[in-house]
C-alpha cells in the first residue's frame, strides 16, 4: 500500500494516494512519516478538518510541524482562539519562509485578541532577506486598515506602493496592495485618489479583471467592503501571498498546501480559488481545474 501511495502521489491522483496510506496505517499506526504524508494529502485534497488528527499527533515533529502546527494554528483562527494561534506558530525548526509566515500570521492573531499596535511591531520586527519587505508592509497596512488606524493604513500603503522594486518580485501581491488601497480610499470617501492608485496598477499590470471591476464599483457609487474583513481573512491573505510569489513552476505540491490553508481559512476567496485551478492546471489536472 506504501508504494502504491507513492506511485499515486508522483500520479497526481490524491484519492487514491489517501486510500492507500491509509492501508498502509491500517499495518502500521504509529509510523509518522506515513501519517504526514497521509495528512498532507488531505490537505491538498481541501479536505482540511480530516487532517487535525494527524496534525495532533504530529505537532512535536520537529521535520513535519511547519505542517502539522500550521494545521493546528489555523484550526485555532476559525475557534478565534488567538493566544492558541500564536502557541502553535512557534516552531523550533524555521526557514526564511517559515518566519515570515509564521510571524505574519501570528500578527494578525494579536489583531484579532485586541492588540493591532504590538500586532504591526512585532512585523515591522521580523528579521529575513530584503524580500520580506513588501509582505511585511503590506500586511502592516491592512492591520491598521482593519483597527480603524486610518491615517497609519495610509501613510504604510502609499509606502508599499511607491515600492514598485518589490512589486516586481512580487507583483501579485503589490497589486493586492494596490486594491487593498484604493478600497481604503474610497471608503474614506477620496473617490479621485482611489481611481489614481487603480491608474498606478493599471500601468503597472495592464487588463487585470479585479481592477477593472473595483475601479466600475467606485465610479458607480457602490458600498465599498474593507479589503480584509478580520484576523482570518488576515492570516488567509499572508498564505496567498506567499503561494502566489512561490509559483514559478515546480513547485506546485508545496503552493498548493498554502493555498489550501488559506481557503481553510476563507473558504469564499475566489483570489485562491483561481490559484488553486491555475496549479491543478500546471499538474495536467483538467478536471480538477474546471471544477475549482
Amino acid at each position: 500500500p506504501y508504494l502504491a501511495a507513492r506511485i499515486a502521489t508522483g500520479d497526481n491522483d490524491l484519492d487514491s494516494a489517501m486510500a492507500y496510506y491509509k492501508q498502509a496505517l491500517a499495518f502500521n499506526p504509529s509510523d509518522t512519516a506515513l501519517q504526514q504524508s497521509l495528512m498532507l494529502s488531505l490537505i491538498a485534497q481541501g479536505r482540511f478538518d480530516e487532517s487535525l488528527v494527524y496534525a495532533d499527533k504530529l505537532k512535536e515533529v520537529p521535520d513535519v510541524e511547519r505542517f502539522s502546527r500550521l494545521a493546528l494554528a489555523v484550526d485555532s483562527f476559525h475557534k478565534k482562539d488567538f493566544s492558541k494561534a500564536e502557541y502553535w506558530l512557534k516552531l523550533s525548526l524555521e526557514s526564511d519562509l517559515d518566519r515570515l509566515l509564521s510571524g505574519v500570521m501570528s500578527g494578525w492573531a494579536k489583531e484579532g485578541a485586541g492588540e493591532p499596535a504590538d500586532a504591526m511591531a512585532a512585523i515591522d520586527k521580523l528579521q529575513g532577506p530584503d524580500w520580506f519587505g513588501l509582505f511585511k508592509s503590506f500586511h502592516r497596512a491592512l492591520i491598521a486598515d482593519a483597527a480603524g488606524m486610518s491615517e497609519k493604513a495610509d501613510q504604510i500603503y502609499a509606502a508599499t506602493l511607491q515600492d514598485t522594486t518589490a512589486g516586481g518580485a512580487a507583483p501579485e501581491t503589490w497589486m493586492r496592495n494596490a486594491q487593498a488601497y484604493a478600497s481604503f480610499l474610497a471608503r474614506e470617501g477620496d473617490k479621485a485618489k482611489a481611481l489614481s492608485v487603480l491608474d498606478q496598477a493599471e500601468a503597472f499590470a495592464p487588463g487585470k479583471l479585479e481592477i477593472t471591476t473595483l475601479r466600475d464599483r467606485i465610479n458607480k457609487g457602490d458600498k465599498i467592503e474593507p479589503f480584509i474583513a478580520g484576523p482570518s481573512d488576515g492570516a488567509s491573505e499572508i498564505l496567498l501571498d506567499l503561494a502566489t510569489a512561490l509559483n514559478r513552476g515546480g513547485g506546485e505540491p508545496f503552493v498548493r498546501l498554502y493555498l489550501q490553508y488559506a481557503l481553510a481559512l476563507k473558504p469564499d476567496s475566489d483570489a485562491a480559488l483561481v490559484q488553486l485551478a491555475a496549479v491543478a492546471e500546471q499538474l495536467k489536472d483538467g478536471e480538477g481545474a474546471i471544477a475549482l
